[in-house]
Parts: C-alpha cells; structure tokens; sequence
C-alpha cells in the first residue's frame, strides 16, 4: 500500500476539518478588527444634482438675490474635483489640519475627497460651494480678486444659508459647528 493511501486511511478528518474552521473563523475576526483607512466615494451624480437644486432653491436669499437666480443658471454647473484635506489646506496656505473640507474658486468646487455625503453636515460643504457659485454667477464671473468686504459678506451668507440648512435637516451639532465657524470668520487676505 501506497504512502498516501495510509495517509488517507489513518488520518482524522474531523479534527482537520475543526482545525481549518477556527482557523478560517480566526482570520475573518483579525481581519473584521483591523481598521481600514476609509475614504468616501465623490457624490453620486444624484447626489451632486439634488444638492446643487437644493442651493440654487437658496438664491433669493443670497444678498443682492432676492428674486432669486435665473433658470438657466440651474445647467451653469460647475467643475468638481476632489482632494486629500491637505491639498485643501495647503491651497490656502494655512496649516495642513485646517478643516477645510471645501473650496470654491471661479467656476470650480474642490471638496474633500474623505466627505460622506449621506451625512447631512458633511453633505452641506458641497452645499456651501455651489453657493458661492450661484454668488460667483451673480456677480459676472469675476475674474480678479476679492475685496475683503465682498468675501465676507459672501460667507456670512453662504454660512448663514447652511446652518439654516442643518437646522432644517435636524443637525443641531452641525448647524452650531457652521455657526461657531461663522462667529469666528476673518478676512484671509489684505486689500
């Protein structure tokens, strides 16, 4: 007899078959314990249309806005693109764990690439962008910079929008983030 048929013949399947399953249960639990780095996906092209109407349905209250933005502003979308928070950051030249999670800059919105957007404070940065863009359409698509008086009164509204969207949506806490940063806003650059 051959030595794989002793093998065969001798060996205890049950005790390998025990063996093999908590070894396999093992490594699903090390495996289910080990934290992944979690990065959420861009929004749905669903997702980025509701917000968008959802921020162009703001425009009458957008200063200078009150009979709100014209149709064809609704197929003005802008550019998106997406970034890592640092590159945000960075953008702005402020220290790399800023917490910005959003930039607008004539006709483009950068997000953050780590935004869920099925949670509502982190889905109204996007929110907040496309306001400044229905403001950056207000205005004639400027293409030089901002005095400091224009772009504050053009946070305060685009915060003041927000919060009011966070309130609706039942976000207390991120409707007093948005409005803790609000209270604390200053002008970034001299002119």
């Amino acid at each position: 007899m051959g030595w794989w048929k002793q093998f065969f013949e001798h060996t205890d399947w049950r005790q390998i078959a025990r063996i093999a399953f908590l070894g396999a249960l093992a490594s699903a639990i090390v495996t289910c314990m080990t934290p992944v780095p979690v990065r959420a996906a861009a929004p749905t092209l669903e997702q980025a249309n509701s917000i968008y109407i959802l921020a162009y349905g703001q425009c009458p209250k957008l200063t200078g806005m009150k009979a709100g933005c014209p149709p064809e502003w609704l197929d003005e979308r802008p550019a998106m693109r997406f970034a890592n928070p640092e590159y945000l950051c960075g953008y702005v030249k402020i220290s790399p764990k800023c917490g910005i999670r959003g930039l607008y800059v004539r006709g483009l919105v950068i997000a953050s690439e780590e935004l869920d957007y099925d949670i509502p404070y982190q889905m109204s940065a996007l929110f907040h962008e496309f306001l400044h863009h229905f403001q950056w359409l207000r205005d004639g698509k400027p293409t030089g910079d901002y005095t400091c008086d224009v772009w504050m009164q053009d946070e305060r509204d685009a915060y003041t929008i927000q919060a009011h969207l966070l309130e609706k949506l039942d976000d207390e806490q991120g409707a007093a983030n948005v409005r803790r940063v609000l209270a604390s806003l200053t002008c970034p650059f001299r002119n």
